[in-house]
């Protein structure tokens, strides 16, 4: 409902109008409450810990600093921090999460990286991996088989 239009309502209309309301909003939180909690999409960096807890800290509410120079403040000395205490930070971000393993290069990665790195600027990306992927395909076996031969030896380690 508008406002201009609440505002006509008399004081009965204004009190079902409230009720109903209310009655909406409880309904709500009851379906709310009844969903599984939705998971967090990504777990914080250490980073981020560590600008949450400068920005907690009283000395980060000084009066008269916009909240861009508090941010600037506590990324400059995230930069100046030691490694062992950006370690701890990062661990603690981590907790008992497993690390993601890398994907494991393939041949054709080494070959896209190749030609990516040779491309001709002003080219669309879109353009450029097509193309790539066109010769790729029409490569034979020999051709192939240095690039099979690199990624074999990267994943050997």
């Amino acid at each position: 409902m508008v406002g201009e239009d609440y505002r006509k309502l008399n004081e009965k209309q204004r009190a079902k109008y409230e009720s109903a309301s209310k009655a909406d909003v409880a309904r709500v939180k009851t379906l709310r409450a009844a969903l599984p909690p939705v998971p967090k999409k990504r777990y914080p960096s250490g980073y981020q810990l560590y600008l949450t807890d400068v920005l907690s800290k009283p000395a980060a509410h000084v009066g008269g600093l916009t909240q861009a120079a508090k941010m600037k403040a506590a990324s400059s000395s995230w930069a100046q921090l030691d490694e062992e205490t950006r370690e701890k930070w990062q661990t603690t971000a981590r907790g008992n999460r497993p690390l993601r393993e890398k994907r494991q290069i393939t041949a054709y990665n080494l070959f896209m990286r190749e030609r990516i790195a040779a491309r001709e600027n002003g080219q669309r990306p879109i353009d450029i991996m097509g193309r790539i992927g066109a010769e790729w395909t029409a490569m034979g076996e020999e051709e192939k088989k240095p690039y099979r031969d690199r990624a074999a030896l990267i994943k050997a380690g």
